[in-house]
């Protein structure tokens, strides 16, 4: 719970935040605190029926997310997503990304003991949630003054820029598997 009231004070102050030490400090962290507080939310989803397959499944949604939106961004992208923070992100990449999880989710969902509505309403949080991660990121990043968010990673944004979307979507994934499995039971 404490997590998700984070997300929400974040999503909430974030618009609040211009040049302010609060941002610099919180790119000079390389968000150090996010994985701390979210750093328990994967272990826990494992813990869940069928712990690998979801970890699998989550994890390559969110990967086929990123990759479908890059790809579909880059050949058919017109209209900007949310230029101020991200002017790279396209509309077409958002779809794109979107229907790219989608197809894998479904297609994922025949080799798991999950239905395929699961799997489904998975994939629309985990787009969703991890496109906002990875806006707040580039917004703070942007505040910041900083282009990357590390060097280990060359060319891809630094190690954060890979797992924005992942440390911001875990509680909610954790949320959503909780709830479908108190209904099912």
């Amino acid at each position: 719970m404490l997590s998700l009231l984070y997300i929400g004070g974040g999503c909430i102050f974030l618009p609040m935040i211009y040049q302010s030490e609060i941002a610099r400090l919180y790119v000079g962290f390389e968000d150090f605190r996010l994985r701390q507080i979210f750093s328990s939310f994967p272990t826990e989803v494992r813990s869940l029926n069928e712990a690998q397959h979801t970890m699998i499944g989550i994890l390559c949604i969110i990967w086929a997310s990123d990759s479908f939106a890059y790809l579909s961004g880059k050949a058919l992208g017109k209209h900007k997503l949310f230029p101020s923070v991200s002017p790279k992100k396209t509309i077409e990449g958002f779809i794109g990304g979107f229907l790219g999880a989608l197809l894998f989710a479904v297609l994922f969902s025949y080799y798991s003991e999950k239905s395929t509505l699961t799997w489904i309403l998975l994939c629309i949080m985990l787009v969703v949630t991890g496109a906002i991660g990875d806006l707040v990121e580039s917004k703070f990043k942007r505040v910041g003054g900083k282009k990357d968010s590390g060097t280990i990673l060359p060319g891809h944004g630094g190690l954060l820029d890979r797992l924005d979307s992942l440390i911001f979507a875990s509680p909610f994934a954790y949320a959503v598997l909780q709830i479908i499995y108190f209904i099912n039971h």
